[in-house]
């Protein structure tokens, strides 16, 4: 009964080897031991299983990766976004950047030259480059000259155009999730990502069941005996197309399509699975590292073979809950925080959102319908927002991949005894199970005395933690994205930072100052000093106890911003530190001459490295340990400079790249 799900385990266990360690192949001994001395398997169906991950082995040894010399391609277009798109070729798959809006299934040639797939990145920002290559996808095509061959005119634009009249900016962004499974970007609906909600506010099987059954309610029940199967084979073709085959929606048709192939056959629920995730994965290998596999499918076996009592409203909850805590260990990965109120708005928020997509359903077919749809959306951000000014977050950045591993053995081992009875064991069980959460929270208590070299892509923020105070220097900004609500309040909140003593700005460029008004509004701050508030001081200096900030720069060259820009000196825990802000050079040697004694121990490199900051003078005259450079991946102004390395290197001072490490954490 079970050969099906076996070979699909060692076929799992033959892909992981293969894309991460071949270590993972001790995981088929204790396996092998197991099938023989409890299922006892005959050497025939085990020589059968293992021939699975050698399958796997080859299949990620012959996946075409694509080929770095190529200079002409022809393929067709797989996938899109709205600047990019996904060419399949015979030789694999390629990412291109282009501004041609080309639909799904159109064929094109196009000539150009290959490189690495880079992205920009910030602390907490979507790993865009793992995503593709989950997806198969490894390199870049940079575009010269496009041939179009075929290009498919058919798109379902119209229809979001024709839903679109009478919505507002958030209702079309929540529609636009509910229906096509678009992101979420507005500013007002950030909390959703916040409480780590706005995947239940994406197009998903769930909500597609849901409808259906809320369908076929009103169908006599010798109807949705004979054609239940067909009418949902259907609905989930039109949302293959209108997702671009989104792969959940792979797994959904071919879960329907199995059904009802196999109606009279006996294969139980699990085998079906197993069956689904083989062919997904035989097609699509690297897909097993994306949560779109082992999100829904770890959940699913789960249920599988520990099936929830539906039968009533208070089964229905524990069910409900029992969910939240399989799935929590997700949100601690990708949010490095555990929201409590999450959990319990989810209750909430799941009913809601399927109420939502029957009504984005009906925006299809009757456009008008959009001024009631707005009131709805606006009463989902009220009620958010009001949930998320009790937000209570424990933070979990700290969660080792062990506790994972035991919080899932005890989930399990739970599981089991609640099946088997053994009710007098659950609460030691329990006990146990409560020992990750106290560990994490432990972080709570915990004092930090650290340097913290925030990664804000092209930008600088840097945060100082000594003595239970929370100093910000610089916030970074970036025009496209709110750094604030995506990616420094969630890092405060990982770190159990409630609130900014100080934030200390260097000068008024956006990528240092840009992220202040929206931390403002979302976040407490006591203080906020300015570089020009320094020159009330005659020391041009500022107290915070026995912590003496210093601006070091006092002189007035110009207007420009860089020539204002302040140069902070402080010494901590017998820590000399400069964070430079974009002070040029002119500024650097009259520091120096007034300050024949000057040192550091760390300095922040000025002007993201750039040639015009940091000169050799400047800094075999401060002679740091530690240079840090606060840079943006693949920037357009070609930071840090090669001038700025080489001197660097000249004085032998070691440095530390954000575009390179992300966040840089120093112990003071």
């Amino acid at each position: 009964m079970y050969h099906i799900f076996f070979a699909f385990i060692f076929f799992l266990i033959g892909l992981l080897s293969s894309i991460f360690s071949y270590y993972i192949l001790s995981i088929l001994l204790p396996l092998i031991l197991f099938l023989n001395l409890y299922k006892k398997q005959n050497i025939k169906t085990i020589v059968f299983y293992i021939s699975f991950t050698i399958l796997a082995i080859v299949l990620i040894f012959i996946y075409p990766k694509g080929d770095n010399s190529a200079t002409n391609l022809t393929g067709i277009i797989v996938e899109k976004s709205n600047s990019a798109y996904t060419l399949f070729t015979l030789k694999g798959k390629y990412y291109i950047y282009d501004k041609n809006d080309y639909n799904i299934f159109s064929i094109i040639n196009v000539n150009g030259y290959v490189s690495k797939l880079t992205f920009s990145h910030y602390e907490g920002s979507f790993d865009y480059l793992s995503y593709l290559n989950s997806k198969g996808i490894f390199l870049k095509f940079n575009v010269t000259k496009t041939e179009e061959i075929f290009i498919n005119r058919f798109s379902f634009d119209f229809l979001k155009r024709y839903s679109f009249q009478y919505l507002s900016a958030d209702s079309k962004q929540l529609f636009s999730s509910l229906i096509f499974s678009s992101s979420i970007t507005s500013s007002n609906l950030f909390i959703l990502d916040e409480l780590s909600l706005s995947s239940l506010l994406s197009s998903s099987g769930f909500h597609i069941n849901v409808f259906l059954n809320f369908l076929l309610s009103f169908c006599k029940n010798s109807f949705k005996e004979k054609y239940a199967k067909y009418i949902k084979l259907i609905v989930l073709t039109f949302f293959l197309f209108f997702t671009s085959f989104a792969f959940s929606f792979k797994r959904l048709f071919l879960s329907c399509l199995l059904s009802i192939l196999c109606d009279n056959k006996k294969i139980n629920y699990i085998s079906k699975l197993s069956l689904i995730g083989f062919i997904l994965l035989f097609f699509e290998p690297y897909r097993v590292t994306n949560s779109s596999f082992y999100f829904p499918f770890s959940l699913l076996f789960y249920l599988a073979i520990f099936p929830l009592n539906t039968n009533s409203f208070k089964g229905k909850f524990k069910n409900s809950l029992l969910i939240l805590l399989f799935l929590l260990p997700f949100q601690i990965t990708y949010k490095k925080t555990i929201s409590l109120i999450s959990l319990l708005s989810q209750l909430f928020i799941i009913p809601y959102s399927h109420f939502l997509f029957i009504c984005s359903l009906l925006l299809l077919f009757i456009p008008i319908f959009g001024i009631v749809y707005n009131y709805l959306v606006s009463f989902l951000v009220f009620v958010l927002k009001g949930i998320n000014n009790f937000n209570f977050y424990i933070p979990a950045s700290n969660y080792l991949m062990i506790f994972i591993i035991i919080y899932y053995f005890l989930f399990i081992l739970i599981s089991i005894l609640k099946t088997y009875n053994y009710t007098r064991f659950i609460k030691p069980a329990l006990c146990l199970y409560l020992i990750p959460f106290s560990l994490t929270a432990s972080n709570l208590y915990i004092k930090h005395d650290e340097l913290v070299f925030i990664d804000v892509d092209q930008g600088d923020c840097t945060l100082l933690r000594y003595k239970n105070m929370n100093i910000l220097f610089d916030t970074g900004g970036k025009t496209n994205v709110d750094l604030a609500t995506k990616c420094l309040i969630p890092y405060f909140r990982s770190k159990n930072i409630k609130k900014l003593d100080y934030v200390f700005i260097t000068h008024l460029d956006y990528d240092h100052y840009g992220a202040l008004n929206s931390l403002q509004l979302n976040f407490k701050i006591d203080n906020v000093v300015y570089n020009t508030d320094f020159k009330s001081s005659n020391s041009y200096s500022y107290m915070i106890d026995e912590l003496t900030i210093k601006n070091l720069n006092i002189y007035h060259v110009s207007d420009e911003e860089n020539d204002n820009s302040a140069v902070y000196y402080f010494e901590v825990k017998n820590k000399k530190v400069l964070i430079q802000g974009d002070a040029p050079i002119e500024i650097e040697n009259k520091i120096i001459t007034d300050n024949p004694d000057l040192k550091a121990d760390i300095i922040k490199i000025g002007h993201h490295g750039s040639k015009t900051s940091s000169s050799l003078n400047y800094l075999k005259k401060v002679n740091p340990e530690l240079a840090i450079i606060s840079v943006g991946s693949n920037n357009s102004y070609s930071l840090p400079s090669k001038e700025t390395l080489v001197v660097l290197n000249t004085l032998h001072i070691n440095y530390k790249r954000t575009d390179y490490e992300g966040s840089i954490y120093y112990a003071l």
